[in-house]
């Protein structure tokens, strides 16, 4: 028998008991984000005390203050998995009760403020440069990539963020505290090269619901990357035939990278497999980047790994859910 079962936690205080509880973490934003619903009063009682006149009733809204640090573990029959982590960005009282606004590690960066050029530097040191002195570690899977001629003005940590994701085409996410910037398929490995080892889903087991799961066959469009210089020429790297779309990189030069960052995004872009969601019970348990088989014996789903890029997850008197979004079948990437 499977037993619902959670530790939220917030600064000092565990274990505490919620109406209901929703997190998603998500590689196509750095804003990974929770909401965690509390009783609008709550009485506090120091560990081991059972007497309650030494308990104190106060409102959550001021128990719960905006930056303290925030952990949902859950699961089934205590057998918990970390499913958020980050801080407190909000509060609202809503029917009486304290909704909890909640943001993951990209909330210290908000704070951040950079001015600083650069004519060349290597992408993992700006991005030290934007951490440093914050919770915020980098990545370790962050490749050498090196940026050429870029500066920022007294702009947020998180401007900087979205820059490197519109101008430069690069996936910019967060694995709980770790910020990670670079091409996005690569993470089906983990740090010394080896796959993943994929996790089991199949129809009518472990999957609840497919209606959000759809086909789609891209293999016609045609993606081409430009990179433009100082002198307003561009290098054009083209591929395929069909519906053209043209996307333009700066700061980027090297011509290899250049070419890998192009195959990351042509996949994305170009090919025919599975995409959407699905929904599935909480076990077992999976994040961004992991890599799934899909099993379906009735309808013959297009069997292989595919590529999770979001987990939505939640707990209320309904039960134990998680919806998961793919985005393309793996072996697209031989």
């Amino acid at each position: 028998m499977f037993t619902m079962t959670s530790n939220v936690e917030i600064g000092k205080y565990e274990k505490i008991p919620v109406s209901s509880c929703t997190w998603v973490n998500s590689i196509e934003s750095y804003t990974n984000r929770a909401e965690i619903v509390v009783p609008g009063i709550v009485t506090l009682k120091k560990n081991n005390y059972s007497d309650n006149n030494l308990a104190e009733t106060l409102p959550t809204s001021q128990v719960f203050t905006n930056g303290l640090p925030v952990v949902i573990n859950a699961g089934y029959n205590h057998n918990n998995d970390l499913r958020f982590i980050g801080f407190v960005a909000t509060t609202f009282l809503k029917d009486k009760r304290l909704v909890i606004k909640c943001e993951g590690y990209s909330y210290p960066l908000r704070k951040v403020v950079i001015s600083k050029s650069w004519k060349s530097v290597l992408l993992k040191d700006l991005l030290k440069e934007l951490v440093k002195d914050t919770p915020v570690k980098v990545s370790p899977l962050i490749e050498e990539i090196e940026l050429k001629n870029i500066f920022f003005k007294k702009r947020r940590a998180t401007d900087v963020l979205d820059y490197l994701s519109k101008k430069c085409s690069l996936t910019v996410c967060f694995n709980n505290e770790e910020l990670y910037v670079g091409l996005k398929y690569t993470q089906t490995t983990d740090i010394n090269g080896d796959e993943k080892k994929p996790i089991k889903f199949r129809v009518g087991y472990n999957i609840i619901e497919t209606d959000n799961l759809i086909f789609k066959d891209n293999s016609d469009r045609k993606v081409s990357i430009s990179v433009g210089e100082k002198d307003g020429s561009k290098t054009v790297i083209t591929s395929g035939d069909g519906e053209k779309e043209e996307i333009n990189i700066r700061h980027i030069k090297n011509s290899a990278f250049l070419q890998k960052l192009y195959r990351d995004l042509m996949k994305g872009k170009t090919s025919g497999s599975y995409s959407g969601g699905f929904t599935a019970f909480a076990e077992p348990f999976v994040k961004p980047c992991d890599v799934i088989i899909l099993e379906d014996d009735n309808y013959k789903l297009e069997k292989g790994k595919y590529f999770i890029s979001e987990v939505e997850g939640s707990i209320s008197t309904g039960g134990f859910r998680q919806s998961i979004k793919i985005d393309i079948k793996l072996s697209d990437l031989n």
